[in-house]
Order: structure tokens, then sequence, then C-alpha cells
């Protein structure tokens, strides 16, 4: 029982703890990111986005950060504390932390997809197949792109922060070594 306490409570700790973090650092590198990664900016734009992300993007952001990414953030804690488990000790946490956070977003945005896709072909049933046919236009390509790879991106440094907290913190799933007497008198 007191094995099994010793992993649940890390567990119930990891996930909490990205469950928390993991949407407020999403939230504020999201606006960066996509002005960042937006392909063809003029220089007076990125100025704009600049002082709008300082002034508001952030403060605005944080609620549907949480909205969005509660829930991503929570399952990548929770394998985050399964992979913590069974990797070697001095296998790099953060980084695969960063790497379960990109795939899980990613995942989430596959699922959005299939979901816009039932949305569009639900629009054009009800509006005609020209008005459907606008719906594509209304964003181009590289902006969609462009916020794709920023959502990943942010689930990936959000990932890699709440590790680094995690090992801060020392919440961790690796059970200690048994001693070897402990071993033999159980």
């Amino acid at each position: 029982m007191n094995g099994t306490r010793a992993f649940i409570f890390p567990v119930i700790g990891l996930v909490a703890l990205f469950a928390a973090l993991g949407p407020a650092v999403g939230g504020v590198l999201f606006v960066p990111a996509v002005v960042i990664l937006r392909p063809s900016i003029a220089g007076e734009a990125f100025a704009f986005s600049a002082l709008l992300t300082s002034l508001f993007g952030h403060a605005i952001l944080i609620i549907p950060a949480y909205g969005v990414g509660l829930w991503p953030a929570a399952v990548t804690g929770l394998f985050f504390a399964a992979w913590d488990a069974v990797a070697p000790e001095r296998w790099p946490r953060p980084l695969v932390a960063a790497a379960i956070g990109g795939a899980v977003t990613y995942a989430l945005l596959a699922r959005f997809g299939a979901v816009s896709a039932s949305v569009e072909v639900a629009f054009q049933n009800l509006f005609g197949p020209s008005s459907a046919e606008r719906l594509p236009n209304m964003v181009s390509a590289a902006t969609v792109d462009a916020l794709t790879h920023a959502v990943v991106a942010c689930g990936a440094a959000a990932g890699l922060v709440c590790a680094m907290a995690a090992g801060l913190a020392g919440l961790s799933t690796r059970l200690a070594p048994v001693p070897p007497d402990a071993a033999g008198a159980a």
C-alpha cells in the first residue's frame, strides 16, 4: 500500500502542476510565436503586433489558453508521469516532456481538424456549395500553418517548462531503490 501511495501522489502532483502551469506558459508564448512564425509580415504590422501583445495579448489570452489547454496539459502531465516512472535516471526528462507536449497538442489539433471538416460539410449542406467555397478563402493557408506551428510549439514549450518546474520542486514518480537488507526481509 505504501508503494502505491509513493507512486499515486507524485502522479497527481505532476498532473496538477502541468494543468496549472502549462496553459499559462502556452498562452504567454502563443502571440509571440504566431508573430515570429507568420511568413510575410511588414515592419509596421510587426511593431503593432508587439505593442498589442504587450498591452493586451497576455491578459486576454490567458482565459482561452486555460479553456483550450487545460486537458492537453493534464494529459501531458499524466504521460510524463508514466514515462518518468520507467525511464532511466540519467535521461533528459524536460526534453521528453517537450516532445510529449508537442505530440499531445498536435493530436488535439488533428481532432479539431476533423471537427472543422464536419462543420464545413454541415455548412455546405445548409447554405449551399457556393457559400461553403468562401470559407477557406477567409483565412490564408500560410496563416493556418503559422497558427498550427505556433500552437504545437507552445505545447512543447509548456511541457518543457512544466517538467523543469517539476524537477525543481522534486516531483518525480521514480521510486526510491529498495535497500538490499530491506529486500531480503520482505
